[in-house]
């Protein structure tokens, strides 16, 4: 009995061993397969963290070789807006500014504005001009038409003259500025053409 016993005991044994090796061996083949799990896992967030870095660096490149770009016209743009001005200036507002100082051009324009002026309006015409030209241009007013026009000082007026009906509202100021900046407008394209081909 006592050699049943034994091998009882051992058979026992030999099955409580093989049932743990048993449960050892799934258990390190399923921490194995978790472990293949992770790792796996593991690279596909990698590769995803790679990819989302490489595309947002592509994207920074692409903005900033936009930027650049965009900066590089606006530049060129201002610059040869910057080399127009300096012709026009160095050409045009002289040449405006000789002009408006001769009294007799002045004189002309304004005999030639109030001809333009009176033919459309039927309430006469105010020219409002500087003090010092009053005397001057009520002569040539005087000589030119039979009244209808009024020639009036006002001391805020710095320009050569400015033309109104004599109910007011409105009034046009001509001025050398306003003659430059006319002109500028119209040689524009013309320089830049001439400047830049």
């Amino acid at each position: 009995m006592e050699n049943k016993l034994e091998q009882l005991t051992q058979k026992l044994r030999a099955e409580g061993l093989e049932r743990g090796r048993t449960e050892a061996e799934a258990m390190v083949a399923e921490a194995n397969a978790n472990a293949e799990r992770i790792v796996k896992e593991a690279k596909q967030k990698a590769e995803k963290i790679i990819a989302d870095a490489n595309a947002a660096a592509q994207e920074l490149t692409k903005n900033t070789a936009n930027d650049v770009r965009m900066a590089s016209l606006q530049t060129i743009s201002t610059l040869r807006s910057q080399i127009e001005d300096m012709v026009v200036a160095s050409v045009v507002e002289p040449k405006v500014s000789d002009s408006w100082a001769n009294g007799d051009f002045v004189k002309s324009l304004i005999v030639e504005a109030v001809k333009s002026w009176n033919s459309t309006s039927d309430t006469g015409v105010e020219v409002v001009v500087p003090d010092y030209m009053v005397e001057d241009v009520r002569g040539v007013i005087a000589q030119q038409f039979q009244g209808g026009v009024d020639v009036i000082f006002d001391g805020k007026v710095r320009v050569p003259f400015r033309i109104a009906p004599r109910e007011g509202g409105y009034y046009v100021s001509f001025s050398d500025e306003d003659f430059a900046q006319l002109i500028k407008q119209a040689l524009r394209p013309r320089v830049a053409e001439f400047i830049f081909g």
